[in-house]
């Protein structure tokens, strides 16, 4: 199937009350992000992704846009300008906005369309050809980019069905990222120029079993602040380092995985700090400082020497509270060695055997991994009896691997293949 890129559409009508009094004589838009303007991220994105056709709506302080990004030649773009001030006498909201649009996003209700927020900063996310090619040849009337909760949304917005890809009302959710596919029969029934928020047509298409989800780990804030753009242009020029955005944030029926960050350090302090974990092997950390300082090494997700990636996801549980982790070290051959910590409160109940699952389907599945190690000290019944349950079974006993054993220790072996459901 040849891929396709549809139009996009980028959402800029809004008045920006809380970036008072930045926003008083710029729209928010138009603020500058490390050395441009937040929108121009999106602009950058979309050509490089091979969009040409691109729709900005528009109404405080409108005649700022068209003077600011011009026709969208400088990033070889056509912009059109949907001038809901003008217009309409104000902002139309996100549905009201899409369905004035429309006639410049689709011809027919079956066409599909970008949309993304202006005021969300999300650099590395790619606008992907082959996920609006997909999102095409599905039913789907939406398909939501979904990132890990905020402290000021803890409780996010919808959670993902691992084994059909469709949105779930269900825990553990995640937060909508402000950026999605769209087909135009879902604002069939929006009479243009109305005033209208996306809630409900978000809710009749999950009711519907017709809004896919995928997660983005990459980095996304919500600029809607003054504290978080100041924390922005605080931050590095340029975008965020590659490394952190080739790992996903995963779901299962019961977990959150997020990829693990030095940010977790302190909350993962208290759950490492459980001595039962150490029964068998290894002794908890130190301090709080000692394991942000591991965790930040880890966040490189690569040795040194390249040879290694070092991929670790932290759990969540519905509560919201972390619960442990899981992590593999991925060597160029194509083998992964796999580990799991989960705090004593939380054994017996399959939560271990949930997260290692969905962990060894995104190994298969993104990093070419076909085999699976797990080294474990042989008096240390439960992991053994987990690896067994997992598939994993006995090493030979003139596997070379074992020459790094130490004499208490055995060694497992799984071939990697997914548990997914074809999507």
């Amino acid at each position: 199937m040849p891929l396709i890129q549809p139009s996009a559409l980028i959402l800029a009508a809004g008045r920006g009350e809380r970036m008072r009094p930045l926003t008083d004589t710029c729209p928010k838009p138009l603020l500058q992000v490390r050395g441009k303007a937040l929108i121009e991220w999106h602009l950058e994105a979309l050509a490089a992704a091979g969009v040409t056709q691109v729709v900005i709506n528009t109404a405080w302080l409108e005649d700022q846009f068209p003077a600011a990004l011009g026709n969208g030649a400088r990033w070889g773009l056509a912009i059109r300008y949907s001038t809901e001030g003008r217009d309409h006498g104000g902002a139309l909201e996100t549905a009201g906005g899409i369905a004035t649009a429309l006639p410049w996003l689709a011809r027919q209700s079956s066409d599909s369309f970008w949309v993304v927020s202006g005021d969300v900063f999300l650099p590395g996310f790619a606008f992907a050809a082959a996920d609006a090619t997909g999102f095409a040849a599905s039913k789907e009337l939406a398909r939501l980019w979904l990132v890990a909760n905020a402290p000021h949304h803890p409780l996010g917005d919808f959670g993902i069905d691992a084994d059909t890809g469709l949105a779930t009302a269900a825990a553990p959710r995640f937060t909508w990222a402000s950026v999605g596919l769209f087909r135009a029969e879902m604002f069939a029934g929006v009479t243009p120029g109305t005033r209208l928020p996306m809630r409900p047509l978000l809710d009749a298409a999950l009711a519907a079993s017709r809004m896919g989800a995928r997660t983005w780990a990459g980095a996304w804030t919500d600029v809607g602040t003054a504290e978080r753009l100041a924390a922005l242009n605080a931050g590095p020029a340029g975008d965020a380092p590659a490394v952190s955005r080739t790992m996903h944030a995963l779901a299962t029926p019961r977990l959150q995985l997020e990829p693990q960050l030095a940010s977790h350090a302190a909350a993962m302090f208290d759950v490492l700090s459980d001595p039962a974990i150490y029964a068998h092997e290894n002794a908890p950390p130190v301090s709080v400082a000692w394991l942000q300082e591991r965790y930040r090494k880890l966040e490189t997700r690569r040795s040194a020497d390249g040879g290694e990636q070092w991929l670790n996801w932290v759990l969540r549980g519905v509560d919201g509270h972390l619960l442990g982790c899981v992590q593999a070290t991925v060597e160029a051959d194509g083998q992964a060695f796999v580990a799991y910590e989960l705090a004593s409160a939380h054994w017996g109940r399959g939560l271990a055997a949930e997260a290692v699952t969905a962990m060894i389907d995104e190994l298969h599945e993104h990093y070419g991994v076909h085999t699976l190690v797990a080294v474990f000290k042989r008096s240390n019944l439960r992991s053994q009896r987990l690896l067994e349950r997992l598939g994993f079974g006995t090493a030979p006993a003139d596997d070379a691997r074992r020459a790094t054993l130490e004499a208490d220790e055995d060694l497992m072996l799984r071939a990697a293949e997914t548990t997914r459901a074809p999507r």
